[in-house]
């Protein structure tokens, strides 16, 4: 079973436009590394260069978690089947020339009763606005036979938060994307 999809159109430019309407709303921040409780991650340009913000629901977002969490649900039903019950907020997350984020994986240590098992990535940009930036994942362990992905804006990129992946470089341009991730327990 492939533990890794992408759903095409799910968003339309219209929608795209309001979700970048929001990021004039959104205080950005150099994105970090590591995720332990009650700890901020480190900066580490090495790993990881972007800036980030967050979205959380409210008045003018509340119709994007509403179209997710439907999306999630049948996604999960058709491709995963994994115990879900919940996501927080979005990542809205901004890539310059330059900027990326090397090989990693988005589940989470044992500290806490849920864990991320279901990890999304919503492109914001088209695929002509930016050179570089492919998002790259390695399917079945196999770390020299990358699946490489270029989505179009409005494309989500959904796949088991075990699996390692990265953002290439970007070379020309500004990549965005929201980054959103599924709980459930362990």
């Amino acid at each position: 079973m492939n533990y890794y999809c992408v759903v095409n159109d799910v968003f339309s430019k219209e929608e795209v436009e309001r979700i970048i309407d929001l990021e004039d709303l959104q205080k950005f921040a150099r994105g970090t590394v590591g995720n332990q409780p009650n700890i901020v991650g480190d900066v580490n340009p090495n790993t990881r260069d972007c800036e980030v913000a967050w979205i959380h629901p409210d008045h003018r977002s509340e119709w994007l978690f509403q179209k997710f969490g439907q999306i999630v649900g049948e996604v999960n039903y058709d491709m995963f089947s994994f115990n879900i019950n919940s996501f927080g907020a979005f990542q809205y997350t901004v890539y310059d020339k330059d900027q990326f984020y090397d090989w990693h994986v988005d589940e989470e240590a044992h500290w806490s009763d849920y864990t991320r098992k279901i990890s999304a990535t919503i492109l914001l940009s088209n695929p002509s606005e930016y050179d570089g930036g492919e998002f790259e994942i390695i399917p079945y362990g196999m770390v020299s036979q990358p699946e490489v992905y270029k989505p179009d804006a409005g494309d989500i990129l959904f796949f088991a938060s075990y699996m390692p992946h990265r953002v290439r470089p970007v070379t020309r341009g500004v990549r965005k994307s929201l980054v959103s991730w599924i709980l459930g327990p362990w």
